[in-house]
This record gives C-alpha cells, structure tokens and sequence, in this order.
C-alpha cells in the first residue's frame, strides 16, 4: 500500500507542463516534451529513485543523475527558495562554493520538486549554473584597458584576468555577490555603451551523456549489414568512401570536448602535434599564447596537457579518427587525420562559456578548419555566438550535436547548435534502422542533418573501448566525414564542404519531419565524382480489382464491371510532381471505361496514394472462362520520367451451370484413396467431400468411358459456397484438376467436388475419383525461443518437414522479410530489436520442387516487460520491486526480474528497466 500511495504522489507531482526547462550544462541539456514518452520516462524514474532506496551514490549509467552537477560537498553560502506551487516545485537560487572546481565559487538556479527519495535526494527538474565571482565583458574596437579598469572600479569590480580572445575579459568582484547584486552588476555594464559590447555570466556546460542502449555490434555506422537487426546499408557507406581516399593527414579536427587520450594505440598516430611548438622548451615558440601547446591545450587546467579524464572526448576522437588498417582495434571515418585535443569539460563533464569560448579561438587562430562539439545546453550566449562567428569568417566549420532531449530545437533552442551561423551543422542521431533515435533532438529548420549515432563502438582512455549513443556520438561522424571530404578536395571552402554533405546526403523516410528533407550523412556520396541528385521514383505498388458491376461474389466474370485502384509509391525523394497514371489493355473484348487517364497531383517523397477515380474495364462475352488478361499502367511525372507495370488477372467462369449452393447429400473421400464411382444424367450431379490438410495441395483426377461434356467443380472449404475452380471437359472422360489458388496452397478445411453431366441426357458409366497430393514437400517448422531477454535467441528445426511421396528433403530456406537468414535444416538466430517477426519457411525434394511457404509468428520481448503485457509500464516496476534483492532461493524470485541473467535481482536490472520504460512493441 506505501508503495502505491507513493506512486500515486509522484504522478501527480509529473504532470509536469508541456516544457520544462533544463540546465545549461544538462547532457543534450536544453528542453525536453513532457508529452508521452518523456514525461511517462521522467516519472518512472522517479519511482525508480524512490522504492530503491540507495541511489546516492554516483551512477553513470542514469541519465538524471548524470545529467546534473550535484552539489553535495558544497559549502552553501547563500540559499533563496520559493514557496511550493500547485504541482509541488519550488525555485531555489543558491551560492554554493565547491573546491573541485576551477572556480570555486557557483550559482546554482534550479526548479525542484518538494518531494525527496528515500534515500533524501533533491528531485531536481532543471539547473543553471554559473560561476558566482565574475561575469565575461568585451569591449568594443578601441577602448583600451584603462577604461576598463576605471569602469571596475566604479562598480566595486576587478579586471581578474583578460582571456586570448581579443577584448574579452574576466571581470571579479570582490567578494561572492548574491544573485541579484550579479545581475545588477551585468547590466550596469551593459549600460556602459560606450565602452561595453556585451556583458554576462560565465556559464558552466555540460558534456551531452550517451543513453544506456546495448547489443549493438561494432561499427555499424560505417557499414550495416543488417548484422544487429538493423536494415541493411542504414549506414553512411564508409568503404565505399574509402575506395576514393581514406583521409589526409594535413587535415586538423579539433576535439572540443573532455580532452583525448593521446596515448591510445588506435588515436596516438593520429594525434596533431604543433608544428610551431618545440616540445618540452617551456616557451611559446609559435607566439599563439599557449606554451608548449604539442596536442592542443587544457583550458580547465590552463596548461598544455590535455589528457582526457572523463572519457567523452576520446570517444568522440575514435570516431573522426581512429587509426584505420593497423589491426587494432576500430576504424574512424578517417583512417589518416589530425585531432587536436582542446579540453573544455573536466572529469565531470562540466565547463565554462569561457574556456568553450577560449577553446574555439584557439582553433580559429591556430587555421584548424574542423571543430566537432559534442556539448550544449540551454542558455543563450552572446561571447559564445561572437566567437563562432569569428570562426566563420575565417572559415572553420563548426559541427555541433543538437542534444539528446527528445526535443524539437525550433521550439526550444540548444545551444551552440541552435545559433543561426553559417559555419554551423547541427546533427541528430539515427539508429541501425535509419529511425531517429528516440531521445534525439530534431528540428526542420535549426537541425541540420542526422548521423548515425546509437550504439557507436569507439575508443576509450587507458587503450580501452566502449559503446556509446546520442547526438555527441552522431556530430564526430559528420566532422569525420568533412576532414574525408576536405582531405581529397583541399580547394573547398568550409561553406562548400558544408554544402556537399547537405546536399549529398541519403534521404531516409524515418525523418521526415524532423529533419530537412529527411538527410542522412553519406560519405560516399560526398566524394563520388559520378553522382547525381535524386530523383522521384514512382511505382504501382499494387492493384486492388473489385467486380462493381455484377454480382458482388468477388470473382470476375465475363459481363461483369471491373473497377482497378492502383496504389502508388514514391520510393525516393524529392516529391514528384505532376503525377499521371494511363491505362491499357491488348484484349478486344476489355472495354476500358472512361476515364483511361487519372491524375495524382504532387506525391510527396516516401508517400503513397490511390488515385481518384479508379479504372473501369466491362468484360465482354467475348472472352473465355479462365482467360488471363493482361493490362498495363503507365505512370508519367515532371519533368520527363515515365514508367509502365504490367498486371494480370483470370476471367472467373462462375458457375454457369447451376447456382452456387450446398450438395444436399456427399460421400467422402481422402487424399490418397482411390474410389470407382458412377454419375447418373444431368441434374443429378456426384458430391464429394474431402478434408484438404495443412499446407497439401491435392490433384483431382477422374478416369472413365465420359460423355462429351463432363464437368468437374471445386467448391469450400467448409461451410462455404464459393465456387473455387471448374475444369469443363468436352469429349473426353480423362480430366483433372489440382486444388490451390494461384501458386499458393490452399488453406486446410473441407472442400467439395462436383462431378456433373452438362449438355444432354446421357448418363456417365462407371468412372474412378482419385485425390493425391501434389508433388510438393510439406515443411513444418519448428522455433524454441532460448531466451526472453534482448537479443532474443531462437532455435530454429525443419525437422518436421516431410514430403508425402516419401522423397527426402534436400534444401531449406529461412527468411525474415526479404532477407535469407539461414539455408541449413536447423540453426540459432539472434533478434536484437525488440519486436514481432514474420518468418517464411520452405524446404525442396530431391525433385528440385519447393514447398509453398510455411509463415512463422515470433516476439522478441522488450528488456524490462516483466508481466509480458509487450510494454514496460509500472506494472513491471512494481514486479522488479518485489523481486528485489532475492536470488533462486528467495521466495518471491522472479527469473523474469533478472534481466542481466546474474542470477540476483539487483541494482543493474533496474538500470535495464529504467533504460526501457515507456517502450511497447508496435501495435
């Protein structure tokens, strides 16, 4: 019951409004929608924090706490809170000092909610932090530092430090001030017009974390086979790109993130080493500023070591430039390039506007053309737009991750990706399905392209290797596809090589309306001397045929109305216009009825439609019982494609000799026995029943003396009265007719067989019905799911597979979709994606004959959904929750609860559930 009335509490402390503010240094930090699944995500990680218990210890792997600089060793110097409002939150302004940091002394502006955990954690929904004892202020052209100086002291204010950047400045004051004294000394600056360009806080950023998402094998990005699940060549085609070049040394990328491990095996060849800069001299031998500034700099340190102590940054390196060909490890998009190692985000991922801001100078001033910034948050700021800028117009590109909030950028903007520069590329994150990634932000006008960016394989510090995803992992890829670009062709701008990956880019169906005209990076396409833009491509996908003007059986009769609605495709992109379909059909006895020409507008890319009004055709007496008649439809659109799809249907013969009912009284027979029958005149015809088994299909045959006009009708299964197929045998008594529809089986029940004399009065002697089975082998899969836990791990047998002739099995072929998964009689597949899987099964003879195909139904449970229900909700917390802690001999052991099969429900199967929540399989 306290668990319940807890639950009850905290989801009505979520109904949260639509958009809720995140700090600036929260990791794809910015805004998130609280509409489903977000605001369903956040609340179950409330609960999560609260039946748990022990959940202040540090957890890499939650989001939540990750995403926040936690304060809990802080010294509290100043403390401002709001009353609670209706939805329990409260605004807490604080001056906090905490000694790890470069400067000690923080502002820390935050939205909680009143309610704790167990464990008296701060449920803390949004933070903004900034450093307490000094703002940024830039001059303008001309004023001298005196000036400065003078302002300073007329605010009580010091000048604690002038930055590399030309005119800007750290200002102190002399002693903490109280949020509103900061403010008020930032716009008593920005009141000194005269001297004063801009003013404002020094904020402190955030890495952009990766979500937890496993199973996901190495490389994909670069080259997907459909080797996780994923769909084949959702992948930016990096070996066809390597067929041209594999990357040029002389081309820079700066890391602007957490440092690089500069001794990793698989980066340390790659590394820039400042060709002004004599190691180890102690000098500045460049004259940049920076002494001894070898792999770049340390601006959270000030020094030239930029050792990476988080982690983040390495990994971003990994994947622009891990050493390719050298039998270590990975491969990066380039396998010969120059990473500059700038470090911003200390070893908790955190940094300030001014050292992000020295950071990108020094790029700027050092001629690196490529930045890639895996980082951002929501506030805006001034210097850190101006020193993009800068960048600009000396002619650095500028690739930023558009953050990880499942948020859309034209709403709620993340910065620096949001800035509306030139130089800049914001990037979104795909999965190995060519699907944005749900916790990718998005946006049709402030995103620029996606990348793959889920479950990205790459370096690690200590020569290590790990997965990561988000828009941090997706930005590097579109760095690392730039210096590849920029490497081959070094007489491009930076705006042409922003251009050429823009639009170059693959055009994925998954991002329409997230991203412009749906882009993928492809950088191949890049590169190809012989590439051509895209073109709309439509297709008669398929075509419904309906008898409107008959008897409505369904069948299409000779002097029925025939109505066609074809379905059309525009597989590609951009959106075809002027769309036309025609109609034609080479059969004299076809009348097309008006109209033969329909028009289809504008199809969109990716889209579909059934043009209006469908085609008629009038199906004259002309034509004969089971005539195919073929027809043609030619599609058109601007400016000058054309193509034509040929169809094909079978004029039904109806039952033209007496109307479709019941036989009043049937004998039965098997498939495989033989009877000797006799029919007597017309009007008196032979029923038979049979039972047509699974996957069979049956031969009828009849022999004896006949007359000359012997009919042989297939009607069912069971209670049906459909006429299925006749074959009208005229002169002689041998005939024969195989049940199946078409080149499938038919499915089992029971059928019934008219044997009737048309034509005159005479009466059929004695004559033998035979049934036996078609010769085809009968495949009867097998599946054993191994396991209920992602991937899901099936066994597969054909080792019920037979043929009724007794003929042995020779071939088996296995398909997921239209992918041949295995041709062996039994074998092991592994599902990675939650969801459900069609399969197809067919096995051959020694006569080289195939079975029809036998159609197999699999789940793959979501991590997580312990009742089965095919979602994760909190009815499996509440489940994980009572299974806590137990092991096989616990009483309430739930082996379901164990998602990391660690024989313990514990700790990390929350994690699982947590990574999870909110996720269904598709309806």
């Amino acid at each position: 019951m306290f668990f319940w009335i807890t639950l009850k509490l905290i989801c009505t402390c979520c109904k949260l409004p639509d958009y809720v503010t995140r700090p600036a240094f929260w990791p794809g930090g910015g805004v998130v929608c609280n509409r489903n699944p977000a605001r369903v995500f956040f609340c179950a990680v409330l609960v999560f924090f609260f039946i748990v218990g022990d959940c202040a210890q540090s957890d890499p792997e939650n989001p939540r706490k990750s995403h926040l600089i936690k304060f809990n060793q802080a010294q509290v110097l100043f403390n401002q809170q709001s009353v609670p409002d209706g939805q329990h939150r409260v605004k807490r302004k604080r001056i906090l000092r905490e000694e790890r940091l470069k400067y000690p002394l923080v502002r820390a502006d935050e939205t909680l909610l009143t309610i704790q955990s167990t464990s008296g954690e701060e449920v803390i929904l949004n933070q903004e932090a900034m450093v307490a004892d000094h703002i940024i202020v830039k001059l303008h052209e001309d004023v001298s530092e005196e000036a400065l100086a003078t302002i300073s002291q007329k605010y009580n204010t010091s000048i604690l430090r002038k930055l590399h950047t030309p005119r800007l400045y750290l200002i102190a004051f002399e002693q903490y001030l109280e949020p509103e004294a900061i403010e008020e000394t930032v716009s008593n600056y920005e009141s000194e017009t005269a001297y004063i360009s801009s003013a404002g806080p020094d904020y402190i950023w955030s890495v952009a974390l990766f979500p937890n998402d496993p199973n996901f094998a190495p490389q994909w990005a670069l080259h997907n086979t459909g080797q996780l699940g994923g769909t084949p060549d959702a992948d930016i085609d990096a070996p066809e790109a390597w067929d041209i070049t594999t990357g040029n040394p002389s081309i820079a990328v700066a890391i602007i993130d957490s440092g690089i491990d500069y001794t990793h095996p698989d980066l340390a060849a790659n590394m820039w080493t400042n060709p002004g800069e004599t190691p180890g001299n102690h000098r500045d031998d460049d004259h940049n500023g920076y002494n001894d500034d070898v792999y770049g700099w340390n601006f959270v340190n000030d020094n030239n070591d930029p050792m990476d102590e988080h982690g983040h940054g390495t990994h971003c390196a990994g994947i622009v430039g891990s050493v390719g060909n050298n039998a270590i490890g990975g491969a990066g998009v380039n396998w010969q390039v120059s990473l500059v190692a700038l470090r911003f985000l200390d070893a908790n991922g955190s940094g300030y506007d001014s050292d992000a801001i020295e950071a990108i100078n020094y790029a700027t001033n050092n001629g690196i053309k490529i930045t890639s910034n895996s980082w951002g948050g929501f506030p805006y700021s001034t210097q850190l737009e101006i020193a993009i800028s800068v960048a600009n117009q000396a002619g650095v590109l500028f690739i930023a991750a558009a953050g990880n909030d499942a948020s859309d950028n034209d709403i709620t903007p993340f910065y620096p990706a949001s800035f509306d520069l030139d130089n800049i590329i914001a990037v979104a994150n795909t999965t190995d399905d060519d699907e944005l990634n749900w916790s990718s932000n998005y946006g049709l006008t402030s995103v620029d392209l996606a990348a793959t960016g889920t479950g990205i394989r790459s370096t690690a510090p200590g020569g290590e290797y790990i997965y990561g995803s988000g828009t941090s992992a997706a930005a590097p890829h579109v760095a690392g596809a730039a210096a590849l670009l920029w490497g081959y062709e070094t007489g491009l701008t930076h705006l042409q090589v922003k251009t050429r990956i823009l639009e170059r880019a693959d055009h994925r169906p998954g991002l329409l309306g997230f991203v412009p005209e749906a882009r993928r990076l492809n950088a191949f396409n890049m590169l190809n001397p012989a590439w051509t833009p895209p073109a709309p491509h439509v297709i008669v996908d398929s075509v419904t045929l309906t008898d409107v003007g008959g008897d409505g059986n369904g069948y299409l009769e000779i002097g029925e109305t025939v109505e066609i609605l074809p379905l059309l495709v525009n597989e590609n992109f951009p959106d075809a216009e002027n769309v036309n379909v025609d109609i034609s059909c080479s059969s004299p006895n076809v009348m097309i009825m008006l109209p033969d020409t329909v028009s289809a507008g504008t199809l969109g890319a990716f889209a579909s439609v059934e043009p209006s009004p469908p085609f008629r055709f009038y199906l004259d007496s002309g034509l004969s019982r089971n005539e195919l008649v073929e027809y043609t439809l030619t599609v058109t659109y601007a400016p000058s494609y054309s193509e034509s799809f040929t169809f094909s249907f079978v004029v039904s013969p109806g039952d033209v000799y007496e109307p479709d009912n019941m036989p009043p009284a049937y004998d039965t027979i098997t498939v495989g026995e033989i009877q000797d029958r006799t029919i007597h005149a017309i009007g008196d015809p032979d029923w038979v029943a049979f039972t047509l088994p699974r996957s069979t299909e049956v031969k009828i045959e009849t022999d004896g003396p006949g007359s000359d006009d012997t009919v042989l009708s297939l009607y069912g299964p069971d209670s049906s009265t459909t006429l299925l197929a006749t074959d009208d045998n005229s002169g002689t008594g041998n005939f024969s007719l195989i049940a199946r529809n078409s080149s499938a089986a038919l499915p089992s029940g029971t059928y019934y067989i008219k044997i009737n004399e048309n034509g005159d009065n005479q009466t059929i002697a004695d004559y033998t019905l035979s049934l036996s089975r078609f010769n085809n082998p009968v495949a009867v899969p097998e599946v054993t799911p191994a396991a209920n836990f992602t991937p899901l791990t099936a066994a597969f047998s054909s080792a019920s597979s037979y043929d009724p002739d007794g003929d042995a099995i020779t071939g088996w072929e296995w398909m997921l979709g239209t992918e041949t998964i295995s041709t062996s009689a039994t074998f092991l597949h592994d599902f990675f994606n939650p969801g459900i899987y069609q399969l197809t099964h067919r096995v051959k003879n020694t006569y080289g004959v195939w079975s029809a195909p036998e159609y197999l139904e699999l789940t793959a449970w979501i991590p997580g959904d312990v009742d089965k229900d095919w979602k994760v909700d909190f009815e499996d917390f509440t489940l994980l929750r009572i299974a806590y802690s137990s092991t096989p001999s616990s009483p309430n052991w739930n082996p379901e609860c164990d998602f990391d099969n660690s024989g313990k429900v514990d700790w990390d199967d929350f994690i699982v559930l947590k990574t999870y929540y909110g996720h269904s399989l598709p309806e």
